[in-house]
């Protein structure tokens, strides 16, 4: 409806000008076909602005011809440029797609293959590539299972194939029950919303978890469909990506700082805590006896908000529901092992902790959550007190 508007109101001069021509031309031909007697010099005006009129309306037709056919062709040009700019950008993104795959592939390739290099040239190498990769880990949006491929390239530079094992399975996927961690167990519902009353694995390669995140994903499981919800693959890549960050620590820290707890002596177990608790000055402290206590105001932080500050402090260590129960009563604030079991519970199902044998830790997404916004919002609360 606009658009034929408009295009009448274009038409309103030249429909301006015609009107004014054919009325001076009746004009004209009313006086030279009745003979009527007027001044010369009128009729010649008349005349000539008869004549002038009907230029001014054969430019003005002329003018209008020629503008719509310049923007019917200034439309087709703009159409093709368009056209030209999505391939463009249509052919950017297909070759960054390729590169990223042959940049896969040749992290698999070299992944597997031990480099004949100096070995401090390796370490150094290795160090570099771990605190880029770690940085990146501790985006939430960064690809978890294209982080692993690097750190297996890390693994292979440092001689530590016996602690990449487990990342070539979750790049690869896991073959067997068997080999399938716990975590990788997921909670199913039925069509009715009743949750099964067996957990389903998923075995599959970590880049096809990833994809399964945003929306929930149906199966066959123990012969009848099954609902996955998106927090259960968003769980397993928050835990793997703790485990990855644990890896890449490992490595920066090879003298203070072990893969895995269990791994590591009770010296370098205290002085992994002592490292910890230095970053949280004036949120924890380290007592007498080498137990980490909260020195935050009870008022200040909620339960949930204390374990996962406590976990932090003792990370990657986990800790059961009766010692974090027994940490907090002492620094904090009295709280019960059921009590700390229900609210770890909640922290688990938003993926912020990770639990296994009755234990619970932080996970990657977790330590990211405690760093920016519980201590974060700590120490600027006390910034602005003494201010």
């Amino acid at each position: 409806m606009w658009k034929a508007t408009k295009e009448i109101l274009q038409l309103v001069p030249a429909i301006y000008i015609l009107a004014s021509t054919v009325s001076a031309g009746a004009i004209w031909l009313f006086i030279n076909l009745t003979k009527v007697e007027i001044p010369s010099w009128f009729l010649q005006s008349l005349q000539t602005l008869f004549w002038f009129l009907a230029a001014l309306l054969l430019v003005t037709l002329l003018s209008g011809m020629a503008l719509r056919r310049s923007s019917i062709m200034l439309i087709k040009l703009e159409k093709r440029l368009d056209d030209q700019l999505q391939s463009v950008y249509k052919s950017i993104l297909e070759t960054e797609t390729r590169l990223n795959s042959d940049i896969d592939e040749l992290y698999d390739y070299i992944g597997r293959v031990t480099p004949k290099v100096d070995k401090q040239f390796a370490f150094d190498t290795a160090t570099s590539l771990a605190r880029n990769i770690k940085e990146d880990l501790l985006k939430a949006d960064y690809s978890c299972s294209k982080a692993l491929r690097r750190c297996i390239f890390i693994g292979t530079l440092v001689s530590k194939e016996d602690q990449i094992e487990w990342i070539r399975k979750e790049i690869e996927g896991y073959k067997t029950l068997s080999e399938t961690p716990d975590y990788r167990y997921c909670e199913v519902y039925d069509i009715e919303g009743i949750l099964h009353d067996r957990k389903m694995p998923l075995q599959e390669s970590l880049s096809d978890i990833e994809s399964y995140q945003h929306a929930l994903m149906s199966r066959t499981f123990d012969k009848t469909i099954v609902t996955i919800g998106a927090s259960e693959p968003r769980r397993i890549i928050d835990t793997v990506r703790g485990m990855a960050l644990d890896f890449l620590d490992s490595i920066l820290e090879p003298n203070e700082y072990a893969t895995k707890p269990e791994q590591m002596s009770l010296e370098r177990r205290l002085a992994a805590i002592e490292r910890r608790i230095e970053g949280l000055q004036g949120v924890a402290t380290m007592t007498s006896d080498g137990r980490p206590t909260l020195t935050v105001p009870v008022e200040s932080i909620n339960a949930k908000e204390a374990i996962a500050v406590m976990l932090l402090a003792v990370h990657p260590t986990p800790l059961s529901d009766k010692e974090l129960s027994y940490l907090l009563s002492k620094g904090w604030k009295t709280i019960s092992p059921e009590a700390v079991r229900a609210r770890a519970s909640e922290l688990v199902r938003e993926g912020r902790l990770v639990a296994e044998g009755g234990e619970f830790s932080l996970s990657g997404a977790g330590v990211q959550w405690v760093m920016s916004e519980v201590v974060g919002r700590i120490k600027s609360n006390e910034s602005a007190e003494l201010g």
